[in-house]
């Protein structure tokens, strides 16, 4: 497992490395362009930009479930492939990447996840009471800081995770190091590998779709009620379901 460097926060947006007691090195950002679709490079065209400034390009990734209109986030991440992302009224209606899965315990219950060497016992979103999510017993994924600022995600937000014909709901319920992207809870780790662990993680292949916005709008979010996996399972579904309706993500993986 890559080394964390885990910032709680409130509301898990404008996290600052500074917060924790026991900081982690953090890791750097890939070299731009060092693994970029061929029809990306210098005179690739700039065609937007989003709210807070992060500039869009034109995608032709391959595989994705975002709509036809989607674009390339002008930014990238240790441990994930380029994200794209659909735009509607001037806001991110969804981003999705695809990559590994390092596993995350913080929260976890289990002695196995109290041994993690990177376990910190608080997860940024806690729920009503000041009450963390369990790893052991919720599935969450970790985002940085920079990615939910560029996007508006929330903690909360509802995220659909698939790999090997598998998939399966989560929340936005962690946040992680700044220039680092692709890691969830242990208990969602282990629905598409059961030797899933803090030391063993998904080397690739994991697709990440979230809608930002989504976590509130189900009544989950930072501060609020304690939600089950099932209840999480039950809302992801509801809400990817109208996303497809609404044509922000495709029925099929194109």
């Amino acid at each position: 497992k890559a080394e964390r460097n885990v910032e709680h926060t409130p509301n898990g947006a404008n996290a600052s490395s500074s917060t924790p007691s026991s900081l982690k090195p953090r890791t750097g950002l890939r070299r731009p362009g060092s693994d970029e679709p061929a029809d990306q490079g210098a005179q690739e065209p700039v065609t937007g930009a989003t709210s807070s400034g992060d500039t869009l390009h034109a995608s032709t990734n391959a595989g994705s479930t975002l709509a036809d209109d989607r674009q390339r986030l002008g930014r990238r991440y240790i441990g994930a492939g380029s994200v794209d992302v659909v735009q509607r009224d001037g806001k991110t209606a969804a981003f999705q990447w695809t990559g590994k899965m390092d596993v995350d315990t913080d929260g976890g219950s289990s002695a196995a996840s109290k041994r993690d060497k990177y376990h910190q016992s608080q997860t940024s979103m806690k729920f009503a009471g000041g009450k963390s999510l369990d790893a052991d017993k919720l599935p969450y994924v970790v985002l940085p800081p920079s990615l939910a600022k560029a996007t508006g995600a929330q903690l909360g937000d509802l995220v659909e995770v698939e790999n090997g014909g598998k998939k399966m709901y989560a929340v936005y319920g962690d946040v992680g190091p700044s220039m680092k992207l692709g890691e969830g809870s242990v208990s969602l780790a282990k629905v598409f590998d059961k030797n899933a662990s803090g030391k063993n993680g998904i080397d690739d292949g994991v697709t990440y779709t979230v809608l930002p916005g989504s976590g509130a709008s189900a009544g989950i979010q930072n501060g609020g009620p304690a939600v089950t996996a099932r209840q999480i399972q039950d809302a992801g579904a509801a809400a990817f379901s109208q996303a497809r309706a609404d044509g922000v993500l495709k029925d099929t993986i194109a």
